[in-house]
């Protein structure tokens, strides 16, 4: 479930990845400079996330570390599903004919299925590897397509609602479904999507998001910072306000927790959403979609800003102490060891020592100095040993720096090392 703002106006832009856990959210290095709109995760490895110009991205390591896909399209992608690590489906391109992409390798190929000249394709879903939706629309129609057999065939369904854009559709199961868009538009439908009735919440705001967790309980997201919350499966609506001027996505993982995600800002909810509070972030990116696994687990992407980076942000460490058995006292200094192997390829560990709680930044830099990777940012570490994963699978051969940066938590010690590394492929 990707969310697009229907003005899209962000003329520099880079991707974005984010990793969540129980101590905040972490940015990730995409490795790309295009605006991502979608993100899925099909467990806690296998993941795939989709944006401008045509970029796919698959991780395999649980976000740590993206490749880029070749999906044989420069069209923007808005939004990504999978039901299984082979089979999976691609929607995209909001001014003019649409595209609809599929997999059923793993991403090592991908088709492109006949969608009835669809346009503006926003959002996809399938429960099973045959049942499946795709919406979108323009302001003279508006498209739901469904298919019984992969994609190999679509059809349209009608919807009585024939001048909006959908953005979302979700389905409960084979039966029950919902598509929100602009001009306050939600739909439903309880038999498969034969027919469409209208939702009316009493708004003109655009809807860029909805989200079910069961037949009972859903949720709404606007771009006016509005949540619209059900507790009887959509008979009647609750108005929630989250403090965020504009959301593009949410998630639940139970009734109570879930999280809102859009301009700057990522929030969360112990209540159904009720009350919202600012999770902790410490970026300054739009996030577009969320993803997550479980309460502990999750994922956003986007990008946005004046000159910005592609970003991912995880709900997850990626730092995990050496083995006990291999340092049985503190450390006594600061230390910074070479990485290994070295030469490398693709991957490496890099290694360091503090000797008292710390806060601790580890980059990765190229030949001329630019950043290339931040494997830890300013995370607080105890004292011990760490061991941290470098992969380098996008990357070319050659020289590269890594620094570690470390500030005692009483400030009353510093350290800073860097050391080289090389790449050979």
């Amino acid at each position: 479930m990707r969310k697009l703002l229907y003005s899209i106006f962000f003329s520099i832009t880079i991707p974005l990845i984010a990793v969540a856990n129980d101590d905040g959210w972490r940015e990730v290095l995409s490795g790309q400079y295009e605006m991502l709109y979608g993100i899925y995760f099909i467990d806690q490895s296998n993941g795939w996330a989709v944006g401008e110009e045509g970029v796919i991205l698959r991780a395999t390591d649980g976000g740590e570390n993206w490749e880029l896909v070749d999906g044989g399209t420069d069209l923007d992608l808005f939004d990504v599903h999978f039901i299984d690590e082979q089979t999976g489906w691609i929607v995209g391109n909001f001014f003019g004919p649409s595209v609809i992409l599929h997999t059923n390798d793993g991403g090592e190929s991908w088709t492109t299925q006949d969608h009835q000249g669809a346009q503006n394709l926003t959002s996809v879903y399938f429960i099973d590897e045959n049942t499946g939706w795709t919406v979108g629309g323009t302001t003279s129609d508006v498209y739901i397509l469904h298919t019984q057999d992969g994609g190999e065939n679509w059809t349209v369904q009608k919807t009585g609602q024939p001048r909006t854009t959908l953005l979302s559709v979700y389905f409960i199961d084979d039966d029950n479904g919902w598509s929100t868009g602009v001009g306050g538009a939600v739909l439903r439908t309880t038999d498969g999507g034969e027919n469409w009735t209208e939702v009316n919440l009493n708004t003109q705001q655009t809807l860029e998001d909805v989200f079910f967790i069961d037949e009972t309980y859903g949720w709404i997201a606007g771009d006016e910072g509005t949540i619209y919350r059900t507790t009887d499966g959509g008979e009647s609506w609750e108005e929630h306000e989250t403090g965020i001027d504009v959301m593009f996505a949410v998630y639940f993982v139970n009734e109570n927790r879930g999280w809102c995600a859009g301009y700057n800002n990522v929030i969360t909810t112990h209540d159904g959403g009720v009350t919202w509070e600012e999770d902790k972030v410490d970026f300054f990116q739009t996030v577009r979609d969320l993803y997550f696994l479980d309460e502990e687990t999750g994922w956003g992407a986007g990008g946005g800003g004046f000159i910005t980076r592609g970003y991912i942000i995880k709900y997850g460490d990626s730092v995990t102490p050496v083995a006990e058995s291999l340092f049985d006292e503190t450390p006594l200094n600061f230390e910074l060891l070479q990485n290994y192997p070295n030469p490398f390829n693709p991957v490496t560990s890099i290694v360091f020592s503090i000797p008292q709680e710390s806060i601790i930044t580890v980059r990765v830099y190229n030949i001329v100095g630019q950043e290339i990777a931040r494997l830890i940012d300013t995370e607080s570490l105890q004292a011990g040993s760490y061991n941290v994963t470098f992969n380098a699978l996008n990357l070319s051969s050659g020289i590269y720096f890594y620094n570690l940066e470390a500030q005692s938590v009483d400030r009353e010690e510093s350290y800073t090392s860097v050391k080289s590394m090389i790449l050979s492929k």
